[in-house]
């Protein structure tokens, strides 16, 4: 099942709706725990914490989208 969720606009001015399906969301899902995981314990710099902190919460909000897509 894909669902259209926000939109862009093309150079022709005119709207397009941006596809999200389930593989998708978790492929990226996947990408960020991969990240999640060469980051383990090398979270010692201030950048280093700020970037695991995104890959969680990018995490969580695609693991709902997700949930929100499967019905």
């Amino acid at each position: 099942m894909v669902k259209y969720m926000g939109q862009g606009e093309r150079a022709d001015g005119k709207k397009e709706w941006v596809r999200l399906s389930a593989s998708s969301l978790e492929a990226d899902i996947a990408y960020f725990d991969a990240r999640l995981a060469l980051l383990d314990g090398q979270t010692t710099s201030f950048y280093k914490r700020a970037e695991a902190h995104a890959y969680r919460e990018l995490g969580k909000i695609m693991t709902d989208i997700l949930a929100k897509l499967r019905g």
